[in-house]
């Protein structure tokens, strides 16, 4: 990777180049169309650019956009506030509360950090084909179909999440979507949710994925075949909701424990520099406890945010559309690019 994270994700260039950049990503065809936000000095400064799908129907900050990734974000704040209340711990064995599991010596906090390199070894799953829930359950669940490494070991991937997913709808007997609801409507954080036409939202409102899905229908596979509901991807969510998303982290109001987990998942505690609940950006990891924090989604829907600095650059986009190979390599350095210090 050319230069180094001093030089990446801090959206600190002025407003005006931050929305010439997001004009940049429209003009350059990598999407159909953005909307983004910058919060520096104490206000959002927004602007929406391009199309929703078709030319005719103008992006704009209410327009719901799967969010892919960044749905572990919202699982890993779930988790943490499940630690909060004492009713687990992130070094309980993640065996605890999953029976597939029970074998394994991987804890809580390493599903959250993509440690432990959960690799499948015999049945292998195939992007794109349909599954049956049941035979994604034989696949993911199945502990004699997968490799579990040194907790040392890191993977990004979806596993360690979807399973998070599963844990806290075991420790709360309920379905995840309505665990996610509640949580949701606890923080007031806006038009964040699974299924959302099954929620009651108009497809005219939602951003299709990809050209062969219907608005609201999840673009991840894995996350499709679980009922478009997993704790790894599947939330749809506003430009609005994710600016609050952003407001909660910055206001603590999720109560969060920095230093506590900061010694869990930054490279200043951790002998590998890999970056605790983090999701790989252009190359770069770095998760929610880091420096300067960023969250994206195969989509293309980003969350920057400088916490000392308490300034942030949200964007909700779809590259995936109107076909999946859409120019992702330009997309990469272009969101590398517009959080690039000037």
């Amino acid at each position: 990777m050319e230069g180094n994270f001093e030089e990446y994700l801090r959206p600190n260039r002025s407003w005006e180049d931050q929305l010439n950049k997001a004009k940049e990503f429209v003009y350059k065809k990598l999407g159909p169309g953005i909307n983004i936000s910058v919060f520096k000095d104490g206000e959002w400064v927004r602007r929406s650019y391009g199309y929703k799908d078709e030319p005719e129907v103008q992006t704009n900050p209410e327009i719901l956009y799967d969010i892919a990734s960044i749905t572990k974000l919202v699982t890993a704040l779930q988790i943490l506030e499940l630690e909060q209340q004492g009713t687990l711990n992130l070094e309980d064995r993640a065996g605890e509360y999953l029976d597939f599991l029970k074998s394994s010596p991987l804890q809580i906090k390493d599903l959250l950090a993509h440690r432990g390199a959960q690799v499948l070894t015999r049945e292998k799953y195939v992007p794109g084909t349909p599954y049956l829930r049941s035979d994604l359950e034989r696949i993911f669940e199945n502990p004699d179909n997968l490799t579990l490494d040194r907790p040392t070991d890191y993977n990004y991937g979806d596993l360690g999440y979807l399973h998070l997913g599963l844990l806290l709808e075991t420790v709360e007997g309920e379905n995840l979507a309505a665990k996610t609801r509640r949580f949701v409507e606890k923080y007031e954080l806006g038009t964040l949710l699974y299924n959302p036409v099954a929620a009651g939202v108009e497809m005219t409102d939602i951003a299709r994925s990809e050209t062969n899905n219907l608005p609201g229908e999840v673009q991840d596979e894995k996350a499709k075949w679980y009922g478009g509901v997993s704790g790894h991807a599947g939330l749809f969510a506003t430009q609005h909701a994710l600016e609050t998303l952003v407001e909660r982290l910055f206001n603590r109001q999720f109560d969060l424990r920095p230093a506590r987990y900061a010694k869990l998942y930054t490279p200043e505690f951790e002998p590998s520099p890999v970056t605790g609940m983090s999701f790989s950006l252009a190359g770069i990891r770095r998760g929610l406890y880091s420096e300067y924090p960023n969250i994206s989604g195969f989509g293309g829907s980003t969350i920057f945010f400088d916490p000392g600095e308490t300034q942030a650059l949200v964007h909700t986009c779809n590259i995936t559309y109107p076909h999946r190979p859409a120019s992702r390599e330009e997309f990469r350095k272009w969101n590398r690019k517009i959080g690039r210090r000037a």
